[in-house]
């Protein structure tokens, strides 16, 4: 493998790519940030977190990052102005009717509010009340809603579902079939926590990445991304480069082009060496 000078914006996911559990980017990722950042490469991480959950991991980067593309690309934000570049939100009877399919389906669902700005009143998740709640379901920004069903105080990002794999991606796939025309239904997680993310129409962490470089004003062939999920499929297939980490599902290390070690082994600061040198 040789590697490509012309690489000037690096797309990197975050959960499973750059963090494990306990959200700390590691001594290597971080000096190989600092190098490709000198080279004049934008780093931008690509996540399906909102910004409320992204934010405490990108601030270890070692320099300001400018751009972050959050709720796998249902924003696309500039961390230094006061709008979002793009945020694509659900129609409020979308979310209605996908709350209501949720809960028929014997799931609860998350409602998520899009968090393009600072702050837990900006990041609110709303789920129905009396419903039980995973243990991530932290208040205040989790909160009970009653009549969530046909009343939301805000147009959501997302309508999302946590659970087991055995149950979840069975659900994931009926959905697809039923509204994927009209709906994107992205899925992520272990099989002990799957989540099923339901979003308007054509979102995707590529066309997050796609807002950024026109802002930017660089092209496909300029283009680097890292990941490890589902989520990060078109993002993957789209980039000049693509790389799956060694600890990504085996459909991720399919469709990209080259596999980098495990997360566990610094797999993304491998793969930043390899293609981005001086």
């Amino acid at each position: 493998m040789t590697a490509n000078h012309r690489i000037r914006a690096l797309f990197l996911d975050l959960d499973g790519t750059l963090i494990d559990h306990t959200e700390t980017i590691s001594s290597g990722i971080l000096s190989e940030l600092a190098r490709v950042n000198k080279l004049g490469c934008e780093v931008v991480a690509c996540t399906g977190r909102t910004r409320f959950t992204a934010e405490h991991i990108i601030r270890q980067f070692p320099f300001e990052p400018r751009y972050v593309v959050t709720s796998n690309g249902g924003a696309a934000l500039d961390l230094c102005a006061a709008e979002p570049m793009m945020v694509r939100r659900l129609d409020i009877h979308e979310a209605h009717f996908l709350v209501g399919a949720l809960v028929e389906a014997g799931i609860t669902p998350y409602v998520y509010e899009d968090a393009v700005v600072p702050g837990v009143e900006y990041a609110r998740v709303l789920y129905p009340h009396g419903h039980a709640v995973g243990p991530f379901a932290h208040a205040p920004r989790y909160r009970p809603q009653v009549h969530i069903h046909n009343s939301l105080p805000f147009h959501p990002i997302s309508v999302s579902a946590f659970g087991p794999a055995t149950v979840l991606r069975p659900l994931a796939a009926a959905l697809i079939r039923e509204i994927g025309d009209h709906i994107s239904v992205i899925q992520s997680g272990s099989g002990t926590n799957w989540g099923i993310e339901l979003f308007s129409h054509g979102v995707n962490k590529c066309e997050g990445m796609k807002v950024v470089l026109r802002r930017l004003g660089l092209q496909q062939h300029e283009t680097m991304a890292i990941g490890d999920h589902f989520n990060d499929i078109e993002m993957l297939q789209w980039a000049h480069i693509g790389v799956a980490m060694g600890n990504a599902q085996p459909e991720i290390m399919a469709i990209a082009q080259h596999t980098a070690p495990d997360l566990a082994h610094d797999g993304a600061a491998w793969a930043i060496r390899q293609f981005i040198r001086n």
